[in-house]
């Protein structure tokens, strides 16, 4: 997609120049970005290296933090405000005690604490979200909510406002009574007396443990995707550049040009995929239901991978009188690609890949047998979720994106049917998946 594309869609007019500087430098770059529509995203660019460690692209993602920037923009403005009402103490009673209810039933953690650290003040979302109640905390210290790697800087951050620095918003680790560690953004804001000298802190701050989460499952993914690009890349790149060659045996030149189109093939499945799972995640994806010849489709895939492993048989055995479900061809393709593709990747000492069908209740049940190392009932659990995959700790397992069983699942789903899976470890798997029958005119 062209980069002007993107940026005519933003009010951050450097992605450009971003892009050029990261790919002069390979430093990856981060900014805080608005859509022109004013919604607000991290957007980050990060070099895709070959593997002579030559830039040949950025990688460009977007995180949708719009609520917590204007949830910073809020908390800001709030701040601004405490600060004019402390101001306006001495002139009314009134106003302050209509703060300290807005404090004390905020969602958001607000405490106060004094130099030495003792928590002087403690509110209802600091209840919530640490586990102390309002009694025990104010026989506490700060320190008691500070792990161990970050005393150091919370003193530093006392320091700070003391000194009159301006102290900028902060992602911190906080430990709650239960002992769990939670990732916290907080503010923090001086208190001062009559004279304008300092006295105390008043923190406010945020569980952002769930977002935290989410960056790092989406730059491990952005990674694993990258890798999974990359290689099959260099395999067409090499391929090509041999095969080119003045000569190389027709024969040889014909098995590297069979390579490059299998590695091709990978590619293309990756980006199939990825386009899958961007349009369930905007909302952009639509079926187009028509009466599907599963056998048909069957034979297609089969033909599709036939040549990417001389180790396995891949067989398609479906009655004859299996009914037509009601279904989109492309994506009951995707699934069954998606599911042959990982039983053919989770069998590497080759074996049957089988294709069965039959109808049951109203619905065409279709399974896809595999005889490769199995897998743990613990992992079965959590294998459709987003970008799981067998871990190292699988003998066997093979690292990947997981993306082709989360598509499956979006897809198989979307048609209103189920996916799951059948398996023992070191027994093989067996993937069912329902599509409903197609009504007969």
């Amino acid at each position: 997609r062209p980069i002007d594309e993107v940026t005519s869609r933003l009010t951050y007019g450097k992605l450009a120049d971003d892009a050029r500087e990261v790919l002069r430098t390979h430093v990856p770059k981060e900014a805080e970005v608005q859509r022109a529509d004013k919604r607000w995203f991290t957007m980050r660019l990060l070099p895709y290296l070959t593997m002579k460690n030559v830039a040949a692209g950025v990688v460009v993602s977007f995180l949708d933090i719009d609520r917590q920037k204007k949830a910073v923009l809020e908390l800001a403005a709030a701040n601004k405000k405490l600060k004019l009402a402390l101001e306006k103490e001495r002139q009314s009673g009134a106003k302050l005690r209509l703060l300290a209810t807005i404090v004390s039933d905020s969602n958001d953690a607000i405490l106060t604490y004094g130099l030495d650290g003792r928590i002087i003040a403690w509110n209802k979302g600091a209840e919530k979200m640490y586990g102390y109640s309002e009694a025990e905390a104010l026989a506490m210290s700060i320190e008691s909510l500070v792990i161990e790697k970050e005393r150091i800087r919370a003193h530093q951050l006392i320091e700070d406002i003391k000194s009159g620095k301006d102290v900028p918003s902060l992602d911190v680790k906080r430990r709650k009574k239960s002992g769990g560690v939670i990732d916290v953004w907080l503010t923090a804001t001086r208190l001062t007396d009559d004279a304008g000298k300092v006295i105390g802190i008043a923190s406010i701050e945020r569980d952002i443990t769930e977002r935290k989460q989410a960056e790092s499952i989406k730059d491990e993914f952005i990674g694993m995707v990258s890798h999974e690009l990359k290689t099959p890349l260099t395999v067409i790149i090499g391929a090509l550049s041999t095969g080119v060659r003045e000569g190389v045996p027709e024969a040889v030149r014909r098995e590297l040009f069979q390579d490059a189109v299998t590695h091709a093939g990978f590619m293309n499945g990756i980006v199939d995929n990825l386009l899958e799972l961007s349009r369930k995640q905007s909302s952009r994806l639509d079926l187009h239901r028509q009466p599907t010849d599963i056998g048909k489709i069957c034979n297609g895939v089969l033909d599709q991978l036939k040549n990417r492993s001389d180790q396995h048989r891949l067989t398609c055995e479906l009655p004859a009188t299996l009914p037509k479900a009601m279904a989109d061809p492309l994506r009951v393709e995707r699934i069954l690609y998606n599911l042959v593709e990982n039983a053919i990747k989770y069998s590497q000492r080759g074996g049957e890949v089988k294709i069965t069908a039959a109808e049951n209740d109203g619905y065409v049940a279709v399974s896809v047998t595999d005889q490769g190392i199995g897998i743990a009932p613990k992992d079965q659990a959590k294998l459709f979720q987003s970008f799981e995959r067998l871990g190292a700790e699988v003998k066997g397992a093979i690292k990947g994106t997981g993306l082709g069983l989360k598509v499956s699942r979006i897809l198989v789903e979307e048609h209103g049917g189920k996916i799951w899976v059948e398996s023992e470890p070191g027994k093989g798997s067996t993937f069912h998946f329902t599509l409903p029958v197609a009504a007969v005119k």
